[in-house]
Parts: C-alpha cells; sequence; structure tokens
C-alpha cells in the first residue's frame, strides 16, 4: 500500500504460469506494464473566498426559452411561448402573466495548482482538489483546471463527473513543477490550492 498519492509503473520482465501442484511451469515471453493510480482522499475545504458572491451574480432571461429550475415573472407578449403562462396567477390578477426561465450571468471560474512541496502537501492539494471538484460539479459549476507542471501549465476544462476522471490519470502522471508561480487570465472567480497545514 503506498503512503502518498500518485502513480506506480510496474512492470514484469521475467514471468511464469505455474499449473495448479506447482510442478511445471511455463514463461510468459512479453514484458508487461501497468499504471496504478493512487487517489487521494478528499480533504475539505471551506468558505471559498468570494464563492458566495460568485453564485449571487446577476441573472438574465435563458437563450431559447426551455426549462430552468429559477424562473422571473412578467406580463405576456405577443410570440411568447403559450406553455410558459402562469395560468393560476393570471386567474387572480386579470392579468397574463409569463414565467420566463432565467440563468445565471456568471464569468469564467477557475482553480489553479502547482505541483511543487513534500508527499505530504502534495497529498493536501490533490485531496482538496478532489474536494472542489465534486464541490463545484454538484453545484452546476463548469470551470478551468490550470495546473503548473515541470516548465508548462495544463489546462483542464472542467464541465462534468466524465471530463474530471479522464483528467484523473493524467494529473497523477505529471512531473513536478520547476517553480512556483504563473499568471492566469482574467477571471470572475480564481482559486489557488495550496498544502500548508493552516490552510481551510
Amino acid at each position: 500500500m503506498a503512503d502518498h498519492c500518485g502513480s506506480i509503473q510496474i512492470t514484469l520482465r521475467k514471468s511464469f504460469i505455474y499449473d495448479y501442484l506447482g510442478l511445471f511451469r511455463f514463461p510468459i515471453g512479453r514484458k508487461q506494464q501497468q499504471t496504478v493510480l493512487i487517489i487521494p482522499e478528499s480533504l475539505p475545504v471551506e468558505n471559498v473566498p468570494g464563492l458566495k458572491k460568485y453564485m449571487a451574480g446577476a441573472w438574465t432571461p435563458k437563450p431559447g426559452g426551455g426549462f430552468a429550475e429559477n424562473y422571473d415573472l412578467r406580463e405576456y407578449h405577443p410570440g411568447d411561448d403559450l406553455r410558459q403562462i402562469h395560468w393560476k396567477l393570471a386567474a387572480k390578477t386579470g392579468k397574463t402573466i409569463l414565467r420566463e426561465p432565467i440563468v445565471p450571468v456568471r464569468g469564467k471560474l477557475l482553480l489553479s495548482m502547482t505541483l511543487l512541496g513534500t508527499a505530504m502537501e502534495l497529498d493536501r492539494k490533490f485531496g482538496r482538489l478532489f474536494y472542489l471538484v465534486d464541490y463545484f460539479l454538484s453545484m452546476g459549476l463548469d470551470f478551468e483546471l490550470y495546473v503548473k507542471s515541470g516548465k508548462e501549465l495544463r489546462i483542464f476544462p472542467i464541465g462534468s463527473e466524465q471530463d474530471f476522471s479522464a483528467a484523473i490519470p493524467i494529473l497523477l502522471q505529471l512531473p513536478l513543477a520547476s517553480e512556483e508561480g504563473f499568471r492566469l487570465p482574467e477571471s470572475a472567480l480564481q482559486y489557488h490550492i495550496g498544502g500548508e497545514e493552516h490552510e481551510n
């Protein structure tokens, strides 16, 4: 059992198949290689700075209409979808009231992480990353993950659990960064994942 998250390369150079009694053995000629991923434990992050303000952004009518969890009430205009009419409210007020689906107006959300530090610090970084990804996706938030590794910056667009599942094998096999710090594009909210023990 590995002590820290990451990946282990296992190579079988000389392997044999034995009979049930162990009397005979047959060599397997080809070399086999397998990567084993050690997944970190999710580590809670409390009170992400700016998230409440980000979530409480402005709202706008949903392009093309259709279903939305939230809606605004307004008077009917010719050409509006008749299926969106609030018939009970229209009967009470005497006016034709429409339920207009609305969606939040939010800028880009970024998560960032530098692959530097001790094994314990990297465990904490990845643990916080796994927690935040699960938390943001449960809230229906799409975001981009920026990871400094080696001398380059890797970008992972995350909009679903499948996106993150596809990124996990890559993330856990990336080399350590050569230095701290990198420039990020403008965003409505950016959160950098650190590995310090005192972080929430």
